[in-house]
C-alpha cells in the first residue's frame, strides 16, 4: 500500500487509532475525515498529503508531521481548534552524524 485512497476511512466514527503503514507516500483527499482517531503519526516518508482536512474528526487532538510538510498544506485543512499540529525534525542519517 502507497497510496491511502481519497476517503478510505471516511465516516469510520469506531476507528479510534491507526497505523500509516511505513510504504505509504501519499494519503489523497479526505483519506481520515469523520473518523474516531485521536492522534495521528504522520510517517517520514509521506510525500503528499492531498486535501486530507480531516473534518468531522471530534476526537482529533493531533497531528504529528515530517518536517518536509509544509504549513501552508495545513492552513486549509479545517482543523478543530483544539488539535495541534506539531513538526518533528528531520532525523541525521548515521553518515550525516559521522560527518560532525
Amino acid at each position: 500500500l502507497e497510496t491511502m485512497e481519497s476517503e478510505i476511512l471516511c465516516g469510520c466514527l469506531k476507528l479510534r487509532e491507526i497505523t500509516i503503514p511505513p510504504k505509504v507516500v501519499k494519503i489523497l483527499t479526505l483519506a481520515l475525515e469523520g473518523t474516531g482517531v485521536s492522534e495521528i503519526f504522520v510517517p517520514d516518508n509521506v510525500q503528499v498529503i492531498h486535501g486530507a482536512r480531516f473534518e468531522q474528526c471530534p476526537k482529533l487532538t493531533l497531528i504529528s508531521l515530517p518536517a518536509h510538510i509544509p504549513a501552508a498544506h495545513v492552513k486549509n485543512w479545517n482543523l478543530h481548534p483544539r488539535c495541534k499540529v506539531v513538526w518533528r525534525k528531520k532525523e541525521k542519517t548515521d553518515s550525516q552524524k559521522q560527518e560532525q
